[in-house]
């Protein structure tokens, strides 16, 4: 996300800023909880308390909960 948006930032191109922010913020929005519930399939214990001592970093997304959803072991199929 800060690389996307920081190259623009560089470029001094402020259309292309803001347009760059909002598509790499939605896209993170919808694949971290996807990907958060997938890494806690796999590491159900090791995954839960890295969750605890760490943070997201960016703006406005919310860490996922401990209860994340199962993928129900299928964690190749993206989330519509």
């Amino acid at each position: 996300f800060w690389w996307c948006v920081g190259t623009q930032c560089v470029l001094c191109n402020p259309i292309c800023l803001l347009a760059y922010a909002v598509a790499a913020w939605d896209f993170f929005r919808r694949r971290i909880p996807y990907e958060e519930a997938t890494l806690c399939d796999f590491y159900p214990q090791q995954y839960p308390a890295y969750v605890e001592r760490t943070w997201v970093g960016i703006p406005f997304i919310p860490r996922t909960p401990r209860s994340a959803p199962s993928t129900g072991g299928n964690s190749r199929i993206p989330p519509d």
